[in-house]
């Protein structure tokens, strides 16, 4: 999302309000009692804000978020929130029918601006039996009816997972964070777009959930349904961790893996040079450099030296600053956007015989509708060794600017395979909502594309 205007398009007010449901009983023995416990159904509490094309803002009066948005089982996790009332709270696995916690009635009633300074909600110690996921906390009033809350944390592995690998990337939901008027951007930052953010705050939109619902919760919930073992980590952990994929053998990213700090490309290229695999489900990765520490990020968006004169300079990757453009990891990269989200361009079939294809019964030319948007990318040279492009479709809106649409899958040297298939709705259609269709033959790449590649093979990192 480089772009101003789509990005105010993602800002128009949508979803409304959301009333929750009455809570049950932990599945860990805690029995929480209400008057009418009714059971935790996550797609229908939460479907006004998966199916909005808008990220609204919401009374930030209410909030919370994860100090830890990445733990480990066994280690403590705490949630800071406030609120003008007493609330409930839950904590859900994304895809599981039950909360793993829940709680009534707790205060943390604070007038405080300082997320630092809020009242601690949960301090959770026993944490050594959740499993590696995607996980929400939950909040809303405890009397009455009002609106839910949300803070989004992983729970990481506890050694250097194996198989498939799913990153959530939180640089990116930060970036574009206005949380406190500030954010990397001018539309949502009171004094301008800053060049540092702070890393410890709730997310701005979708009642704290960030971008959440533009792809990583509809994934999240598909392997679910689909009852395939995967772990999560986030873009903290790549960045901190050079021995993270270590047993790995696909890496997949899901929405709109944008900000890349310079660990966290080494860390996957190593992978591939060592023969791992990758799966970028999305558009527009790694297209801006970032420096992390541990409670902030940079990205100064240099475009002359003077603008950033530390050596690991913060521009695109592809600036003549920077030099190391994304394709030559992903084959593919940014091109452009062009209409407001929940629009698209058809997916048009090249290469059938491509594994990708396998069970679909799509043929050279077959279209699927849609699928393309709202940004997209291209193969800057289509004709490199080891790229074959999957699909192209010519995107006219405006016949003085050309643009295509590439989804493409590269082969390195090392037999390491990177498929990008260059659009960032691929998630929403696996799942399906009032926006956007669920097509079986976009279940049916993801399912060869996780088959394929993140099935371990001698040859896998760690394995040989």
């Amino acid at each position: 999302m480089t772009g101003r205007w789509t990005r105010r398009q993602l800002l128009r007010s949508g979803g409304g309000s959301l009333i929750a449901a009455g809570i049950g009983i932990n599945q860990w023995g805690r029995l929480i009692r209400a008057s009418e416990p009714t059971p935790w159904d996550e797609p229908t509490l939460v479907r006004p804000f998966a199916d909005a094309t808008g990220s609204p803002k919401y009374d930030q009066s209410s909030a919370a978020f994860a100090e830890q948005i990445s733990i480990q089982p066994g280690h403590p996790l705490i949630v800071r929130a406030r609120s003008p009332q007493r609330v409930d709270v839950s904590i859900v696995r994304v895809g599981e029918s039950q909360p793993i916690f829940q709680q009534r009635n707790l205060d943390v009633r604070s007038t405080v601006n300082d997320p630092a300074a809020w009242p601690v909600l949960l301090h959770m110690q026993r944490t050594e039996k959740w499993a590696s996921g995607l996980y929400l906390v939950v909040t809303r009033p405890t009397h009455g009816r009002g609106e839910l809350r949300f803070a989004p944390f992983v729970v990481r592995p506890a050694e250097p997972p194996s198989g498939i690998v799913v990153q959530v990337p939180f640089t990116t939901y930060q970036a574009y964070n206005g949380w406190g008027d500030s954010s990397l951007y001018k539309f949502n930052s009171r004094e301008g777009a800053a060049t540092t953010v702070n890393l410890g705050r709730p997310f701005d939109t979708f009642q704290g959930a960030g971008f959440l619902f533009y792809g990583d919760w509809q994934f999240a919930r598909w392997l679910a349904q689909e009852r395939r073992t995967v772990t999560y980590v986030t873009s903290y952990d790549l960045h901190r961790d050079p021995g993270l994929l270590a047993n790995a053998s696909l890496f997949v990213s899901v929405f709109h893996d944008e900000y890349w700090s310079t660990p966290m490309r080494r860390h996957l290229e190593a992978f591939v040079a060592r023969g791992g695999n990758a799966a970028f489900l999305a558009a527009n990765s790694i297209f801006w450099r970032i420096r992390l520490t541990d409670t902030t990020m940079t990205c100064r968006k240099a475009e002359t030296t003077g603008q950033d004169r530390d050596p690991d300079i913060t521009g695109q990757w592809r600036s003549a600053l920077v030099r190391d453009p994304e394709d030559l990891l992903l084959g593919s990269r940014y091109d452009s956007y062009a209409f407001p989200y929940g629009r698209g361009f058809d997916w048009t079939v090249t290469a059938p015989d491509h594994w990708l294809y396998d069970g679909t019964n799509l043929k050279q030319g077959d279209r699927i509708g849609g699928l393309v948007g709202y940004e997209w990318d291209n193969a800057p040279y289509p004709n490199a060794k080891g790229l074959t492009v999957v699909s192209r479709t010519d995107i006219n809106i405006d016949p003085s600017k050309p643009h295509r649409h590439e989804a493409t899958m590269l082969v390195h040297p090392s037999g390491g395979t990177v498929f990008n298939a260059g659009t960032t709705y691929w998630a929403r259609y696996l799942l399906g909502d009032s926006t956007f269709r669920r097509d079986a033959r976009v279940g049916r790449m993801t399912r060869n594309v996780l088959h394929r590649l993140g099935t371990p093979s001698e040859t896998a990192p760690g394995r040989g």
